[in-house]
């Protein structure tokens, strides 16, 4: 139905060393669990917890930033217990689910990573934009 909640539980970041042209940098995001949550929304809605973590490794221990966090989603009981139970048995998540609940996690995490490492004086894990001038224009 909705995602109705984002939230961090844990922010890490850290730079042990200079990271050299070498280095390269690798993320890695899981979800860690899936389970009901308990808000007040309604008789007719139950939520769904997916709890995640997303990982940046900035070369060969050159540094890591690590967030930890939930996204709550809202749906009728049938549907939770679905998802629940195809979490519990077989770890899998409807892709239509689960791309709305990845799309989230990387929206709200990438902003946060690149803040973060920016405080460590760690360099970005995406390429940004830029401008580019043309000589004559």
């Amino acid at each position: 139905m909705a995602i109705v909640g984002f939230a961090f539980t844990h922010l890490h970041a850290e730079r042990t060393k200079k990271l050299s042209p070498k280095d390269q940098i690798k993320s890695e995001l899981k979800i860690t669990n899936v389970d009901f949550e308990e808000l007040p929304v309604g008789k007719a809605e139950e939520t769904v917890k997916f709890e995640f973590d997303f990982n940046i490794i900035y070369g060969a221990q050159t540094g890591q930033t690590l967030l930890k966090g939930y996204v709550l989603n809202v749906d009728t009981p049938p549907v939770t217990k679905q998802i629940i139970d195809n979490w519990k048995n077989k770890k899998k998540i409807e892709p239509d689910l689960m791309g709305k609940v990845l799309n989230m996690i990387l929206f709200k995490s990438n902003i946060m990573a690149l803040n973060l490492g920016q405080d460590v004086n760690l360099p970005p894990h995406f390429k940004l934009p830029r401008v580019t001038v043309k000589k004559g224009e």
